[in-house]
């Protein structure tokens, strides 16, 4: 038998930033149906992921455009 593990993954946090690397997946969008994937049964990415784990502000005279998160993916 072929069996694969639909989610394994490491995550680490220092400070506000987290690091992820596994097998995870990633939809992106307005719901949990309507992310930016091409097959609703497609295999989890083998990835490596660096993101904020909570919204930040940006620095000087940009702190005024709300707060933001931040993703680097490479899958």
């Amino acid at each position: 038998w072929n069996v694969e593990p639909q989610r394994l993954y490491a995550r680490a946090v220092v400070r506000n930033v987290a690091v992820q690397a596994g097998l995870d997946e990633w939809v992106w969008g307005q719901g949990r149906e309507g992310g930016a994937f091409l097959s609703a049964n497609a295999r989890p990415l083998r990835a490596l992921s660096v993101q904020s784990d909570t919204a930040f502000a940006l620095p000087w005279r940009l702190r005024g455009l709300w707060r933001w998160r931040a993703t680097f993916l490479a899958a």
